[in-house]
Formats: C-alpha cells, structure tokens, sequence
C-alpha cells in the first residue's frame, strides 16, 4: 500500500476516534436521567387507565420522547399508561394548569422543578431531581424522586 493510502487510512481512523463524543450523543449525564428514570417508570407496573403527564418546563420534547420510549418499548399493546406531554413553557404557569387538568393526568414526572412548576400543581417539590406524583382526591401527591447525578440544572450541562 502506498504512504498516501497509509495517510488516508490513518486521518479517517483518527478522525472516528476524535468525533466520537459527537456521534454518542445519549452519553450525556440529562439522557442518562431519562433513560433511567423511564426504565423505573416501566418497571413500576401502573394501574390500568393510568394516564403519566411529563412536565419539562424548558424542554423541545427530548425528555418526553425519551421517557415514553423507554416506559413502552418492552409493553404489549394497551398495558402501558397512555403518556402525555407539556415542554416549553417557561413562565407561562397558567398554560400549564390548563394543560394538567385538561388532559385528566392520573401521574405526572417532572424533569425539571421550577416555582411556576410548584405553584401549578401545588406541590413543594426539591430540586437537583426529578419527580413523579400522582393525583390523590383532587391534589398530587410526591411518589418517587431521582435525584440528579451531581448536577443542578439538566439545560446547563453542555450539549
């Protein structure tokens, strides 16, 4: 083999090995959190008619997708909660009641705690955590947390 095939062999063998935090884009500490935190869901077993409503108040729907792929992915059909989503709604605390009793939501999972979040659903809820709660005579009530793995805000932690 030529040097210049030599060349070529070696910069595109390099170049894999420097891109390949770039093409593992789910090693990151946030996606890890969900991917977890939707595998203990699954395992949870809900009651039939169980209606989870995801509330990720600075998301684009990462969180959302993620979480219900992994509470789905090993159920048959109809035994899974049907799952729902609110992300993106940063300060708008009246969109999110709204959407919390409009959708009749048995469970929530909050990714992310914010005063917006605790006002509108009349919880105190820690942060460095995400939470699941469940709707008991007209109030929810914390289940479950998942602490975060040593970081403080899931949107800061670099992309």
């Amino acid at each position: 083999m030529s040097k210049i095939g030599n060349l070529y062999i070696a910069n595109a063998t390099l170049s894999k090995l420097s891109y390949s935090p770039d093409l593992r884009f789910d090693l990151r500490p946030q996606k890890e959190h969900l991917r977890m935190v939707g595998k203990d869901l699954a395992a949870m077993q809900p009651p039939p008619g169980a209606q989870l409503g995801i509330i990720d108040p600075k998301g684009n729907g990462l969180a959302a997708l993620m979480v219900r792929y992994e509470l789905t992915k090993d159920s048959t059909t109809g035994k899974a909660p049907s799952v729902l989503a609110s992300y993106d709604f940063t300060d708008r605390d009246k969109s999110l009641k709204d959407f919390m009793a409009g959708m009749g939501a048995s469970h929530a999972w909050v990714f992310q705690t914010s005063k917006k979040v605790r006002q509108a659903l009349g919880v105190d809820l820690p942060g460095r955590a995400s939470h699941l709660l469940e709707k008991k005579d007209g109030a929810w009530k914390l289940l479950e947390s998942w602490p975060y793995g040593g970081w403080e805000d899931p949107y800061t932690l670099p992309d």
